[in-house]
């Protein structure tokens, strides 16, 4: 029997419940509370496996970004590599190019120098050459001169380019002697010895 007072309600004593009933319903909420428990740790150890699988997951999928962060950055690594090698290597052929073009250049000055100071002593060598011989045949020319001087005879150009020689007889009459021949056979083959006589230097 159950009375009302406000918000309060009171059982008599007389509808409480015996023993049994107690251990019974304590039992039961017992079970209640086993099952629920249990039911607690399977969804535990169930999170648990989640949280397992997720973290594997997360780590699994950090390290393929991990790994594809690192095969992009040695991509670039690489294509950066192979950009400075292939300027090294354009760089290294346009070197190469101007050191033939200096090579080519050095070469044909020093060849051309060379010609040059091989004509210049050529010619010198030839003025040289020129002018020894042209002081030889005046030393020539000049000591024939002199012979011919001191024979009594001139030369002078004549019409073939070559000297001709005039008669310069001293007016002297040689002493005659009964072994020598006769004074006008002397004079004659004298005087024909000296019609005889040229320079034929040229100059």
């Amino acid at each position: 029997m159950v009375t009302k007072l406000g918000d309060i309600t009171f059982q008599q004593l007389g509808d409480l419940p015996n023993l049994e009933e107690i251990i019974a319903e304590y039992d039961n909420l017992e079970t209640e509370i086993f099952a629920v428990n249990r039911k607690k740790a399977r969804l535990i150890e169930e999170r648990q496996v989640e949280d397992k699988a997720t973290r594997l997951s997360r780590a699994h999928h950090n390290e393929k970004i991990i790994q594809l962060t690192g095969a992009h950055e040695d991509e670039l690594l690489a294509s950066n590599r192979r950009k400075e090698d292939a300027g090294i290597a354009l760089r290294r052929i346009g070197i190469t190019q101007r050191h033939n073009e200096l090579k080519s250049t050095i070469k044909r000055i020093t060849h051309q120098s060379l010609g040059q100071d091989e004509q210049e002593a050529m010619s010198k060598n030839t003025v040289s050459q020129m002018s020894e011989e042209r002081h030889i045949v005046q030393d020539k020319d000049n000591s024939m001169k002199k012979e011919l001087k001191q024979l009594g005879l001139e030369c002078h150009p004549s019409s073939d380019q070559g000297l001709a020689s005039e008669k310069g007889i001293p007016m002297t009459t040689p002493l005659e002697s009964p072994s020598s021949p006769p004074s006008t056979m002397v004079r004659n083959e004298e005087h024909s010895s000296r019609q005889q006589l040229r320079c034929s230097w040229k100059f």
